[in-house]
């Protein structure tokens, strides 16, 4: 399953069996480094889920209202309170999301540990040699668990990794989804296939753990972050952005050419005055006109500081301020180093994913 969440980060993973071994080889099965809490006794689990599900709660709510303010609205307010809220929380990777469970255990039985799990955004895992199928797809069919795979299946180790992500992903559309009919408005390319997959594939690539979207009123950023913490950006703009954008800068083109005669025809304007005025904006349409044909060929994504808008700050470096873009049916993407994105600054993580690893062992 690929996700259409606009944030993401890796999350706890709490193991039970009553066979420490077992527990360890589970552990060393899964990819991606994730941290995982093991448990021998089902009861002992259950009150660190429960202790879990207030903070899980309150992560929703917190989601929803950065899905608010950064995203869904037309004109998005300064969301970046949220933006580091999430990218610097050093609990954010403290989360149960996924439980993978024995079915027969000393104390309780695997499915009344289930029922016992109140948490409606923790998902789970049946990994067990004892239960029938019959009992599995009852579980299944009653959303008692959401997936069963057998101890002695010879894939083991593959199917557990690939549950794992879906769930992950199923884990952050789940906190979002209270703004899914918004999101789909404002950010379509959440929810199609191709462009996330071409993202999912960027992510590989680059290493990239965590992402944070941010709505702009051009151009859309993610912040994406690796395990140490280091940051790249990824630019997205739709075909309505792109035009959007386009139609700003030939409405401001033409301001400012009605502005630049409206000096050059004061009395009070010498010939050498003129002589410049007429040099500057030469210079700013050509640059405009340029912006322009970069814009219209979607080949590229043009991004200035604040929302998008170009002004003569930018015009001795105009070329900086416009990547290479890949398009994908409705969109263009780009890649974009930390260092090459202006008005970024300040975004650092300052708790990264190796720094909550460190602590933990």
């Amino acid at each position: 399953m690929i996700g259409h969440a606009p944030i993401f980060f890796p999350t706890k993973i709490a193991i039970i069996d009553d066979d420490p071994d077992y527990l360890t080889q589970v552990e060393m099965l899964l990819e991606d480094e994730p941290v995982c809490q093991l448990f021998t006794s089902p009861l002992k689990a259950l009150e660190e889920i429960e202790k879990n599900r207030l903070t899980n709660s309150q992560f929703a709510e917190q989601c929803a209202a950065y899905v608010t303010t950064n995203l869904t609205m037309k004109q998005p307010g300064n969301g970046t309170c949220h933006l580091h809220r999430f990218s610097n929380d050093k609990l954010r990777f403290e989360r149960f999301s996924i439980i993978v469970l024995d079915y027969q255990m000393p104390e309780i039985d695997g499915l009344e540990m289930c029922r016992r799990i109140y948490d409606p955004l923790v998902k789970k895992i049946m990994l067990t040699g004892e239960a029938s199928n019959d009992i599995a797809v009852k579980a299944l069919n009653r959303g008692m668990i959401d997936y069963f795979i057998r101890k002695d299946d010879p894939g083991v180790a593959s199917k557990l990794n690939r549950a794992i992500r879906d769930l992950s992903n199923r884990y952050f559309d789940e906190i979002s989804s209270s703004k899914k009919t918004e999101l789909k408005k404002q950010i379509p390319f959440l929810f199609d296939p191709q462009f996330m997959l071409n993202f999912r594939i960027l992510r590989q690539k680059h290493n990239i753990i965590e992402f944070y979207l941010k709505k702009n009123e051009f151009v859309n950023v993610f912040k994406l972050v690796n395990k140490t913490g280091d940051l790249k950006y990824m630019l997205v703009q739709t075909k309505d952005q792109a035009k959007a954008q386009y139609e700003s800068l030939l409405n401001d083109k033409h301001e400012y050419m009605a502005r630049a005669l409206r000096q050059i025809d004061r009395k009070d304007v010498t010939d050498q005055s003129v002589e410049k005025l007429l040099v500057n904006l030469g210079v700013s349409i050509i640059i405009r006109n340029e912006i322009l044909k970069s814009i219209e060929s979607r080949r590229t994504i043009a991004w200035f500081a604040g929302h998008g808008h170009y002004d003569d700050r930018f015009k001795n470096n105009w070329h900086d301020h416009v990547y290479s873009a890949e398009v994908c049916g409705n969109y263009s993407y780009a890649l974009v180093n930390t260092d090459a994105l202006a008005g970024m600054d300040g975004e650092q993580v300052t708790f990264s994913y190796e720094h909550f690893l460190q602590e933990c062992n």
